[in-house]
């Protein structure tokens, strides 16, 4: 009997990058810093933590920025702290993120709620219109869908034909 060895070969291929593309720079933005608690003085701030939600408020769309500053210890020659206590201390510290409605997505719950809203104010308001002609309620719909292109940012709100 032979014994045959073969060697297996692996094809790398490189990792795409994400599809996501930034938030249009002329929406307004808010800023709402959360800064982690117990935080003493030895401690230096290292570098920050940004996320962009989209919002929205009624005839305009806008971006919450929440950025989370992290923070390391200091390292100090001659500490008077106990051994214990650094230890049990993280090394590098930050505010933990609000709840999203949906994680990993850049909408938020004001945008949400008003494609949610949409969504059954279109299905109600086609209904409607289906009786009176199909041209009005085509046109209407091409009327909602502009909405969010007038800001840069184009959203689809789902909907049925009956």
């Amino acid at each position: 009997m032979e014994l045959i060895e073969y060697e297996r070969r692996k094809v790398v291929r490189e990792k795409k990058s994400a599809v996501r593309l930034p938030l249009p720079e002329h929406l307004r933005r808010e800023i709402e810093v959360i800064e982690p608690e117990d935080l003493r003085a030895n401690w230096v701030r290292i570098g920050i933590e940004a996320t962009e939600i989209l919002e929205f408020k009624p005839g305009e769309l806008y971006v919450r920025r929440i950025e989370r500053p992290k923070y390391a210890v200091k390292p100090i020659a001659a500490q008077a702290q106990d051994q214990s206590e650094q230890e049990e201390a993280p090394a590098v510290r930050i505010a933990p993120m609000p709840l999203l409605p949906l994680p990993r997505s850049n909408a938020g719950a004001s945008l949400l709620a008003e494609l949610l809203m949409n969504k059954y104010f279109i299905i109600c308001h086609f209904i409607g219109r289906l009786l009176c002609s199909k041209w009005s309620m085509l046109s209407c719909l091409h009327q909602r869908l502009m909405v969010g292109s007038k800001e840069g940012v184009i959203y689809f709100v789902p909907f049925i034909f009956v």
